[in-house]
């Protein structure tokens, strides 16, 4: 199949100078080739900055490469940006690498529970790799505890994380490196940072040491330390970060989610404190006036988004713009506030402009990860999504064949009373010529969603990390700008009407199905709904009838 290959070619595209305003943009190039394996997992992409702090993101079936500068030698490394994460790790110069793979990975919320995660033994997707061009090293702004600036900083995102992060993906990149640098280490192709060549580094000896591991085995250890890092024409001084001297990745990563995700407070290798990662450094640096940022994707085709901190465009998005709580699924893990960026969804289905399909009306708590290009399910809602789209699961690719379908189907989110609207195509990959497979997979064992790109490509989105809120409207793909600076409140914002209902949904069975499948004709309530769906359900009923009336077994078709 035809798979888009996102080569991050960061390049400073534009700085434009003004009164409080400071652009800072990097662009990625999106390339293609072809790969029939390629049922990717990642996509992520570029930067700007202003008086917020604007970045472009390359799309496509891929991931978010950023590049950065480290230390006084000004190393020059790749990372994969990711929400879902908080940590900044890189590798060392010297690193006892086994084998290279820089995939996205599902992981424990906490390495103390028993939480069971995927079996990666499936063919599942593949992703793509990108490299990236240098950045100028020139017209750098520094920001330092104290300092006052006009300029609010950006960046991107990807996925990774420690036993704490909650990633759906069993995604694997390690091909697609035909224009890639070239290392005599595998998981040095993006870069490494020689600590003993910095002068301004400084090694926290006093930190326990740095450990990750993921579900698909890979692992990334090491020690902790300080230093000057710089993205494109901003460096922040002495960001806290990890360099790994023993991994079976081949790329570092740049979280930015909430602080309470962060390895030193969420894992079992942490010393149970928290500490200033990228977006509270900007924050209390003055960089931006709070730990926020937007998010645009693009539409399918995009090659660029944006990603804007300290920001909201209100040219990208229609209708308003609505607020959601952030809810704290991890409590019973101990956690007092919410370590993941997680919603609750109060619905799903599908339509066109005749008919309604419901997936389920129950509630469930969601995942966004922006470092995700698929999404996840559990497996009873995944089953009556693949019944109401005529599926057939694949067990050995992980994921729902389906029949190619035409345009006028949209997936329907409900959150917290905010509507999305998905064109149903964009959650489709050709797999041959007239099959496709659903990019949405299973996520066995778990009983919440995650939404990756696919999904979230047709909102706009705005991250509050301070107020642990999420905004969001449906996505209206443009060029144009109008840009709004985030002071103590996201611009034009108001409430969902669902802001206030929190409570954590039980566990939920959606094994009852979805009320028809597509194609079928409609009832007269609106709903589509298949003869045969029908009989079904009250063979069912009848059956459960006579059994409780005979205290007898009852096996229904």
């Amino acid at each position: 199949m035809k798979a888009y290959y996102l080569l991050g070619l960061f390049t400073i595209c534009s700085i434009v100078l003004g009164e409080n305003v400071n652009t800072f943009k990097i662009d990625f190039k999106v390339l293609t080739g072809d790969d029939k394996r390629d049922l990717s997992f990642e996509e992520r992409s570029y930067f700007t900055k202003r008086d917020s702090a604007e970045i472009e993101l390359g799309n496509r079936q891929t991931f978010y490469l950023a590049n950065i500068e480290v230390g006084s030698n000004e190393e020059e490394i790749g990372v994969l940006v990711d929400t879902g994460s908080s940590d900044l790790w890189i590798m060392a110069h010297d690193l006892n690498c086994e084998r290279s793979s820089s995939s996205k990975r599902d992981i424990q919320i906490d390495s103390r529970s028993s939480e069971q995660v995927r079996d990666e033994n499936k063919a599942y997707v593949k992703g793509s790799r990108k490299d990236v061009e240098k950045i100028s090293k020139s017209n750098k702004t520094t920001f330092s505890e104290g300092s006052e600036t006009n300029l609010k900083p950006v960046w991107s995102v990807i996925s990774n994380s420690s036993e704490v992060s909650i990633s759906g993906s069993n995604y694997n990149i390690h091909n697609l490196m035909e224009n890639t640098k070239s290392s005599d280490n595998e998981c040095t192709r993006y870069g490494s940072f020689n600590f003993l060549d910095s002068d301004s580094f400084y090694r926290n000896q006093s930190a326990s040491r740095f450990s990750i591991s993921y579900a698909d085995g890979t692992y990334a250890r090491g020690f902790w330390g300080t230093d000057n890092v710089s993205f494109g024409n901003v460096t922040v001084r002495d960001l806290s970060f990890a360099v790994s001297n023993d991994t079976t990745s081949d790329i570092g990563i740049l979280g930015i989610g909430l602080p309470g995700l962060e390895t030193t407070y969420s894992s079992q290798f942490g010393g149970n404190y928290q500490y200033e990662n990228l977006p509270l450094k900007l924050r209390n640096q003055g960089a931006i006036n709070k730990a926020a940022y937007s998010i645009y994707l693009g539409d399918e085709d995009s090659r660029v988004g944006t990603l804007l901190f300290g920001a909201v465009d209100s040219a990208k998005y229609s209708g308003d713009l609505q607020t959601v709580q952030i809810v704290n699924s991890a409590r019973n893990y101990g956690y007092s506030e919410p370590i993941r960026i997680e919603v609750i969804v109060n619905g799903i289905s599908l339509n066109d402009s005749n008919n309604e399909i419901e997936i389920t009306s129950h509630d469930y708590t969601a995942v966004l990860d922006t470092g995700s290009t698929f999404s996840y399910f559990p497996t009873s809602l995944l089953r009556s999504l693949g019944e109401a789209v005529n599926g057939r699961f694949s067990s050995s690719l992980g994921a729902y064949i389906i029949d190619c379908i035409d345009d006028s189907y949209s997936f329907i989110i409900n959150f917290s009373g905010v509507t999305i609207n998905v064109p149903l195509k964009s959650l489709i990959q050709r797999y041959s010529n007239n099959q496709c497979f659903l990019s949405i997979l299973e996520q066995s064992g778990s009983d919440y969603i995650l939404f990756g790109d696919n999904v979230l490509r047709s909102a706009y989105l705005v991250f509050d990390l301070d107020d642990l809120e999420i905004s969001m409207a449906q996505a209206r793909y443009t060029t144009e700008e109008s840009i709004s600076v985030i002071s103590s409140t996201v611009p034009y914002a108001v409430r969902a009407p669902g802001y206030s209902s929190t409570s954590l949904p039980s566990s939920v069975d959606d094994s009852g199905g979805p009320t028809g499948t597509l194609g079928s004709e409609s009832n007269s309530g609106g709903r589509s709904s298949s003869a045969s769906t029908n009989r079904f359900s009250k063979a069912k009923i009848y059956g459960l009838f006579i059994g409780l009336v005979f205290l007898i077994p009852v096996t229904l078709f």
